[in-house]
């Protein structure tokens, strides 16, 4: 059978001259920058941290494919946006992947194929899935080089829609949708009873959104009666104001303090409602200061679900699932790592994952491996090669 790939193709002439192409290059990747993340990965060795939990009752003497490698392969497919493990029948031959996981371009073993990987995402049991979560905490915790004073937990939900049988799948009648309901916690949401228990067991401050209510409502009408009429009187298009008070809901031990944004405008009237443990500053600095602030953690969330693609989730098994987003979520870390290697002063310092991406990781290179060398031949032309180049020093390995 002839390989439909292999035959040239041609484009529009340019000055009477033909213009021909076909994927006869040889040893060319479109993810050169791949080899940033392989830093990255060195750096935090997330890929060896993973698999140390995951058991491996293969005979040593027989695999081909260590536990370790599997996984460091899938976390840079993700990376590059390569989301699918079917990519990996592709990838498995890539020289820049090859190179990124510790093997030779030309003269080492392939990568991993997608059969390979698929049963490695099923293979964790609860146990497992439990210390691989601990492996991501263990690494949050380490990225601070001294115990900080305070830490700020952003959690927040994000609907991953379901199109198939999925185990523990449910209707979701918010997004009207069958649904997963992952949670997502940041370093920087709706309050649970059981949730706010533990934070004032523990001496923990909280601050969650409180849905409203006919209760909630009443307890906050003089305030909004007045922002409401201040408006139409001063022909006003929105008028905002704040309140505060104490509301005890039925599942609740105890009272505790609710804050209410109340904006009134032509369309009617809004108002949201937080519940919190902190005793100081208004309701406006409460709500507007400290819990607006979160939107932040919805920028983080369209990141990992949407660049990342986190919520391909269409394994049956609830912990595969699972699996699949602690894998995506490893890779959130090594593209975080490459941002924050970034000088502050440049301006992807701050970008987006998929900029990033694009800028970074999707840069042609021809990888030719000699007898005692590898050499990675960019684009002469390549708008990031400053920066490239300093990130491949700036993300090396601390040694003598």
């Amino acid at each position: 059978m002839i390989d439909d790939t292999s035959l040239p193709f041609a484009f529009p002439a340019v000055e009477r001259k033909k213009v021909t192409a076909a994927f006869d290059g040889g040893r060319i990747t479109s993810d050169g920058g791949v080899m940033l993340l392989a830093q990255a990965e060195r750096r935090l060795s997330i890929a060896a941290k993973l698999a140390a939990v995951i058991p491996d009752g293969r005979d040593a003497s027989r695999v081909v494919h260590p536990l370790a490698d599997i996984l460091r392969a899938r976390i840079f497919a993700i990376a590059c946006g390569w989301e699918d493990a079917d990519d990996l029948d592709s990838l498995r031959f890539d020289p820049a992947f090859k190179l990124a996981c510790g093997r030779l371009p030309d003269s080492g073993r392939n990568l991993c194929s997608q059969p390979t990987m698929s049963r490695w995402e099923n293979a964790p049991d609860l146990r497992s899935v439990i210390r691989l979560g601990r492996v991501m905490l263990d690494l949050w915790l380490a990225s601070y080089p001294v115990p900080p004073a305070a830490v700020t937990l952003d959690i927040d939900d994000t609907c991953d829609v379901v199109h198939g049988h999925q185990q523990l799948s449910l209707f979701n009648a918010h997004y009207d949708a069958r649904c997963f309901l992952p949670i997502h916690v940041y370093d920087t949401a709706t309050g649970r009873p059981e949730v706010m228990d533990w934070c004032e067991a523990n001496g923990v401050d909280y601050l969650f959104g409180l849905p409203g209510n006919r209760v909630l409502d009443r307890l906050v009408d003089e305030t909004a009666d007045d922002i409401r009429t201040r408006r139409a009187l001063e022909k006003r298009p929105s008028l905002r104001g704040f309140a505060e008070t104490r509301y005890r809901a039925k599942s609740w031990k105890r009272e505790r303090r609710a804050c209410a944004r109340i904006e009134a405008s032509t369309q009617g009237l809004d108002i949201r409602f937080v519940v919190t443990s902190l005793g100081h500053g208004s309701a406006e600095h409460v709500y507007d200061t400290l819990y607006c602030a979160r939107g932040q953690a919805e920028n983080l969330i369209k990141m990992h679900k949407s660049q990342l693609a986190s919520d391909r989730t269409s394994c049956r098994s609830p912990l595969a699932n699972q699996v699949r987003l602690i894998l995506h979520t490893a890779a959130y870390w090594l593209i975080l790592t490459l941002r924050d290697a970034i000088p502050k002063t440049h301006a992807l310092a701050k970008a987006e994952f998929a900029t990033l991406r694009l800028r970074l990781l999707k840069v042609g290179a021809r990888v030719v491996e000699t007898a005692s060398r590898v050499r990675l031949a960019f684009a002469a032309a390549c708008p990031e090669a400053a920066l490239i180049r300093h990130l491949a020093t700036a993300l090396s390995p601390a040694g003598p």
